[in-house]
């Protein structure tokens, strides 16, 4: 009975997972978009039969849809990062050095750096807790602990601590829904500043708006920011929470 309490709960948080940032997508852009590009279709069916149940299905969809973005603009951040990483390791060695050793620069780069989705591992396997972790697994009769990877042994203690499954599900639902939003904002900064240069008419661009979008472009670092926080956190918890 608790394993179908567990995977029914699962399954909930899924489909939330899923509704949520589809239901804002549209939203959202059925605030800034032109009127005139809504579709008006009655092919093969009455499509206002279905409409309450429709907005359902088209939020689910597309909050995959968003997932997948949010997964595509994560993984380039983090190869453009590691890019400029190895170009500052490169330089630093060169006679260039002098443009990335300067207080200004090491600051500007490190703050860059912070943004990789793996930031916060590199600081936490160094760590005091995480090297308690792995002494814990090796009292446990546990073999090759230290050249398990992070998630190996993350792994571990979360099946031998199932009761913290919910809270780690907790903070990677608002991590999730923080990136999401993120996502959804990115879209339409980028669509505002197409239009802004081409002529599409895709958004609507009444002063109003373009306030919009510029807070918009604000709260998209802010958005990153929680987002890494809430999410470490989740990856953190069952190592700190040793049983």
């Amino acid at each position: 009975m608790e394993d179908a309490l567990k995977s029914l709960k699962e399954f909930i948080w899924d489909i939330i997972g899923y509704l949520i940032p589809g239901f804002l997508f549209i939203i959202v852009f059925n605030l800034i978009i032109f009127p005139d590009i809504g579709i008006k279709n009655e092919f093969f069916f009455d499509w206002k039969v279905f409409q309450n149940y429709l907005i359902i299905v088209v939020s689910y969809v597309l909050g995959y849809i968003i997932y997948s973005i949010t997964i595509l603009k994560v993984k380039i951040q983090n190869s453009m990062i590691n890019n400029l990483s190895k170009i500052n390791d490169y330089l630093s060695h060169t006679f260039f050095k002098f443009l990335v050793i300067n207080k200004s620069s090491k600051y500007l780069i490190n703050h860059i750096k912070s943004k990789h989705g793996d930031y916060w591992k590199y600081n936490f396997v160094t760590t005091s807790t995480y090297k308690s972790a792995k002494d814990f697994l090796k009292s446990k009769s546990y073999t090759d602990v230290d050249n398990m990877a992070f998630n190996e042994i993350r792994n571990i203690l979360m099946s031998r601590n199932p009761e913290m499954d919910q809270k780690v599900y907790t903070f990677m639902f608002r991590s999730s829904l923080f990136d999401h939003i993120s996502t959804i904002a990115m879209i339409v900064c980028l669509l505002a500043s197409f239009q802004f240069f081409i002529d599409l008419k895709l958004v609507k661009t009444e002063f109003l708006f373009k306030i919009f979008y510029c807070l918009l472009i604000v709260l998209i670092p802010l958005l990153g920011n929680s987002k890494r926080i809430f999410y470490s956190i989740a990856q953190r918890l069952p190592i700190s929470n040793l049983k």
